[in-house]
């Protein structure tokens, strides 16, 4: 649990002065506690939420949290965080489980009546505000006996290649209790939690398989509100006979496996995926070349959309006909996007490529001078690249970001030859948000674009079509 001791100066700051020391009239904005009513009582054991409700006078601020405290001078505070909508309505239902775990962190045990003082503060510990304080009593949920739980010491990622590896999770046994359940979320208050029954009374732990964490808290993420691809913080805790154990909850840290099953009716394909971190942020790329031969309704594409290579070309270049080797989308098909892009996915702008790029140079202990538009002269960028497709890749670094980039060649509309070397990569990429140069001025086109690589230079490419790569932007919500 926080605790935001550290902001009590600025809280009485903010709360209790109303005049400058030299007498003049205090500006700040004022807030006016709603409701709950002075020295209101809730049970929480009814899990009903709690409406907390404020109003600002003098000026306004983006966000607020909600302050309680054993003392009126609300010294060493729980803080809960406001939601930017309720903070833009000026009216939070804060659920009884929030409270709660707030409730615990300031030392009442389960079933105690907790009489405390709560205000609304702003959001940023560097603005102010005139304010007040209320009583309030809250009554805690009843709970089981505190047991002391073990979490994995170390970061958890679920490894596809290993499923049935285990992941444990132990507590101390509880003096006659006949069942257990653990509680997972991923709010330390256990919101929205995800629950697993049926553990004997005589356990005192309990061991999971990649496989099934995979299935029980990512393969749903979303709805849990977990991050299916970057690392999440898992809370979790033990019900004892149906009542939590009076303990904060334990954590850990775990990310779910790295694959991406894309089903379109009856299409269905794994792909390997990659959290690349680079200009200091993560992002979430498809590691395979997309392979869908239908759209994202599930319907067949028609050959507008993707182009057959000719025999002539798969005889030339036989390891085209692999299983993992992507389709040739056009570029020239303005709703391709809407098409092909599965829900969470979009289709990456030229900068998204060339910050890939760009950081891979730099990780290939290289150098990139400039942010390549013109197709500047840059550094190989093995780090990408997979070494069973380039002669005499020896260096350590080939593949290190696990993208798999390979040579897949440059064919055009208005042409009857297919380029295809040791070197060259192609992929489309949206023109839409980003465009450069004159592309979007020639005869009407201009959503979609290829972009290459080739022998240490990139930038835009004159292909018409090209394989396509995926940026899942679900965890970023």
């Amino acid at each position: 649990m926080k605790k935001y001791s550290l902001l009590l100066a600025v809280l009485a700051a903010a709360l209790f002065a109303s005049c400058k020391k030299d007498g003049t009239t205090d500006s700040r904005p004022v807030i006016t506690l709603s409701s709950p009513a002075a020295a209101a009582s809730f049970d929480l054991e009814n899990g009903e939420d709690v409406v907390f409700a404020w109003a600002v006078s003098g000026g306004s601020f983006d966000a607020y949290q909600l302050v309680l405290s054993k003392s009126d001078q609300l010294a060493e505070p729980q803080i809960v965080e406001i939601p930017v909508v309720a903070a833009l309505a000026k009216q939070a239902a804060i659920s009884a489980s929030q409270l709660d775990a707030r409730v615990a962190a300031l030392g009442f045990s389960g079933g105690a009546e907790a009489n405390l003082y709560w205000s609304i503060a702003p959001g940023s510990a560097t603005q102010q505000a005139q304010t007040e304080t209320r009583a309030i009593t809250l009554k805690r949920r009843n709970v089981g006996p505190a047991l002391q739980l073990v979490s994995p010491e170390t970061p958890v990622l679920l490894d596809k290649d290993t499923p049935d590896a285990v992941v444990n999770l132990q507590w101390n046994a509880a003096p006659g209790a006949t069942g257990y359940e653990i509680v997972f979320s991923s709010r330390d208050y256990l919101a929205d939690p995800v629950t697993v029954a049926g553990i004997p009374g005589s356990a005192t732990g309990k061991a999971f398989t990649h496989r099934e964490l995979q299935a029980l808290l990512f393969d749903d993420a979303p709805a849990h509100n977990l991050k299916r691809y970057k690392e999440n913080t898992v809370y979790w805790n033990v019900k004892i006979d149906g009542k939590l154990s009076d303990r904060e909850p334990a954590s850990f840290r775990m990310s779910g496996m790295r694959i991406f099953t894309d089903v379109r009716g009856d299409e269905s394909i794994t792909y390997d995926v990659s959290v690349l971190s680079y200009n200091d942020t993560e992002t979430v790329w498809l590691a395979n070349d997309l392979r869908a031969a239908n759209d994202r309704d599930g319907n067949p594409l028609d050959e507008s959309y993707y182009i057959p290579l000719p025999a002539a070309v798969i005889a030339q270049y036989p390891q085209l006909q692999e299983p993992t080797v992507g389709k040739y989308y056009s570029a020239y098909r303005q709703d391709l996007k809407e098409m092909i892009v599965p829900e969470g996915w979009k289709l990456p702008t030229h900068n998204d490529y060339c910050d890939l790029y760009i950081a891979a140079s730099y990780v290939s202990q290289r150098y990139a001078d400039s942010y390549l538009i013109n197709w500047a002269e840059q550094w190989d960028c093995e780090v990408l690249k997979d070494p069973d497709y380039y002669p005499a890749a020896e260096h350590s670094n080939f593949n290190r970001w696990n993208m798999n980039f390979r040579p897949n060649g440059r064919f055009q509309y208005n042409a009857d030859g297919f380029e295809m070397s040791v070197t060259v990569i192609n992929y489309v990429y949206d023109n839409s948000p980003d465009p450069h140069g004159d592309w979007t001025n020639k005869s009407g086109y201009g959503f979609c674009h290829v972009f290459y690589h080739h022998m240490g230079q990139f930038g835009d490419g004159e292909g018409a079509i090209a394989p396509v790569r995926l940026i899942y932007t679900g965890d970023d919500e």
